[in-house]
């Protein structure tokens, strides 16, 4: 691991330093890759609970290898997501909204730089998938087909996932699936526009993710960092990994056992960056989440109070400037 740069004096949330400075705390690192392959032998399936146990308690986040997804159906999904984007800057396919209107399960989301110059960073194609999907027409056709395939088998790896899980907190297998972890998911394809004179620019502003987890397909141009130990770690891409991270609903549901994690773009290339994040959680679903009892019982009371994942978005987009400040305004005053 090696340091490339310093900062100090930053502003923190939660006793954690953030920045979005490209001249803050950044290194490269590895983060844990976790083999998927003997999930269903029994001693391997022990060993992958525990390596998942020590990168979401430690990291926040890992990646995934030998996880069923068959390959040509990640490139498919990045070149379906490229596709709409590079047509919709000419045909204007959907138009975005500063405050997205989160009552349209298919939305175009742009995102700005914060400073300075008014400068377009990036687009956000947003297809709230389940618990309801929208009609197939909704969803433009230079991704559609490909979309609901990828999402079948993101579902099935992520039922896998909340079952390890649940393993890893001593809950019984179906516990997370039970707590309707795995009824909701929102489809993000971003696509990064190219650095203006190939110089670093942050595309995507720190934030944790409103969901359970988030499992991210990229592609191999990098740029994504997390926030660990108060410095900015680069994750080089996997060719043929996915992504996990956590995000405040299981921060939420798990009363603070664990912690979602900051994470932000930092695009550095002359070429347009893409990416497919599958976000378990989405504003179409009226269920309600709050910490679980067997976690209440461990601290004694609940953290936080119980919401929607429509509340937690609306709260993100309309009083926060800091989208790393997560759950504050939900916290149980005692």
């Amino acid at each position: 691991m090696t340091v490339e740069g310093r900062s100090s004096n930053l502003p923190t949330v939660d006793g954690i330093k953030q920045v979005d400075s490209i001249d803050g705390l950044r290194t490269v690192a590895e983060i844990p890759i976790i083999d998927l392959g003997n999930i269903n032998d029994l001693v391997g399936r022990q060993k992958i609970v525990a390596e998942v146990r020590s990168a979401t308690l430690t990291w926040g986040m890992f990646q995934l290898v030998n996880h069923g997804i068959p390959q040509n159906v990640m490139e498919e999904m990045l070149e379906g997501s490229r596709r709409f984007h590079e047509d919709n800057k000419h045909k204007k396919v959907l138009e975005s909204l500063a405050v997205p209107d989160l009552s349209k399960k298919v939305r175009l989301k742009a995102g700005f730089s914060q400073a300075g110059i008014r400068r377009k960073l990036k687009d956000t194609l947003v297809v709230d998938i389940a618990p309801e999907a929208p009609s197939p027409e909704e969803i433009p056709s230079a991704c559609r087909d490909i979309m609901l395939e990828y999402v079948n088998h993101v579902t099935r790896l992520g039922e896998s996932l909340f079952e390890i899980i649940s393993e890893m907190l001593g809950l019984r297998r179906d516990r997370l699936k039970a707590a309707k972890c795995t009824e909701e998911m929102t489809v993000g394809c971003h696509y990064y526009f190219p650095a203006p004179d190939s110089q670093p620019i942050i595309g995507n502003v720190s934030h944790c993710d409103p969901s359970f987890l988030t499992v991210l397909l990229q592609d191999q141009l990098g740029g994504l960092q997390f926030l660990h130990q108060q410095t900015w770690v680069d994750i080089p891409p996997l060719h043929g990994a996915l992504l996990v991270n956590t995000g405040v609903l299981l921060q939420l549901i798990t009363n603070d056992q664990i912690k979602s994690v900051a994470h932000r773009v930092l695009v550095r290339n002359a070429s347009p960056r893409t990416s497919v994040a599958c976000l378990y959680g989405s504003p179409s679903s009226k269920s309600l989440h709050g910490p679980l009892k067997e976690f209440i019982l461990t601290e004694g009371h609940a953290v936080y109070k119980s919401i929607t994942t429509k509340e937690y978005y609306l709260h993100i987009l309309t009083n926060l400037k800091d989208f790393t400040a997560g759950l504050q305004g939900f916290k149980l005053h005692y």
